[in-house]
């Protein structure tokens, strides 16, 4: 019961964020992740999937309402637009960590964390 209702609470928060910020298929590449992680691991994912390639490219041509601030400065901008709306957060030793209601709703997952949505 409890998976159920944290698995309800992640899609609202998801539709819950800005209006305009995209997060469409982006997240798909860091399904399965553990958190807390380095930001390298995401940042290496997202480079083989071309995220910030993709943000780019649909940023210029106006498909994103809201692009990260500073989608010029590559993974790093992008990480920073993510902790800007509270769904990435830096632990003290520099390590990523996603609150439980993103990170369900992104199907990631945290040792003896809520399971994600599959």
């Amino acid at each position: 019961m409890t998976s159920v209702i944290a698995a309800e609470a992640a899609r609202a928060a998801l539709r819950a964020l800005p209006e305009g910020t995209h997060h469409g298929d982006h997240p798909a590449p860091l399904e399965r992740m553990v958190v807390p992680c380095r930001f390298e691991e995401i940042a290496e994912r997202w480079q083989t999937s071309r995220v910030v390639d993709r943000l780019v490219e649909e940023a210029d041509e106006d498909e994103v309402k809201l692009p990260p601030r500073r989608i010029d400065r590559g993974a790093d901008g992008v990480r920073e637009a993510l902790e800007s709306l509270g769904i990435f957060f830096r632990m003290r030793d520099g390590r990523v960590n996603i609150p439980d209601v993103f990170r369900v709703g992104y199907g990631l997952g945290r040792k003896g964390g809520v399971k994600p949505i599959r």
